[in-house]
């Protein structure tokens, strides 16, 4: 048994066809281009390319520095916060006490930061600054350190740490 179609439907079937497979290829295009947020658009951008050099500055002067800063992350709690613990020494490994600042936490594949928190030092151990961070979505993480002293910058640093569940 030999089942053809005629002509006049089977053109425009073709055709209806191949229109049908651009629509939906289009339309799972843009699903796709929506599916992680859409653009990413990176705040106060025109400000930081204005304040580049100044910006390369401070992180040249911080290098100069030689601290050097080790980062610990506790288990995920109930609560769906971790606690972070950041070491942070001098060029002799002697604690680093009494800064001020800010931890931001950023994904890498995202513009703006997920949380900002300021740095606190624990009081039992000197050098060590802890935090409860939102750090519930495992992956890569980026944490930025901005630390002052008597209100003044004299540390940046970022740190990558890959988060597991």
């Amino acid at each position: 048994m030999k089942l053809l179609i005629p002509p006049h439907i089977g053109w425009p079937l073709l055709v209806v066809s191949l229109l049908g497979i651009s629509i939906g290829a289009s339309m799972v295009t843009v699903f796709a281009s929506r599916s992680d947020g859409g653009a990413q658009v990176i705040d106060d951008y025109y400000e930081k390319a204005v304040n580049w050099d100044a910006t390369q500055a401070n992180q040249a002067a911080s290098d100069a520095l030689g601290w050097t800063t080790t980062l610990h992350l506790e288990p995920l709690r109930p609560s769906g916060l971790r606690m972070l613990e950041l070491t942070v020494r001098d060029s002799t490994s002697a604690p680093v006490t009494n800064l001020s600042g800010t931890v931001k936490l950023f994904r890498p594949d995202q513009a703006g930061a997920v949380a900002t928190i300021p740095l606190s030092e624990a009081s039992e151990t000197p050098g060590v600054y802890r935090q409860q961070v939102p750090l519930s979505d495992p992956g890569l993480w980026d944490v930025q350190v901005l630390a002052a002293r008597d209100g003044t910058p004299v540390y940046q640093t970022t740190l990558r740490h890959e988060v597991s569940r």
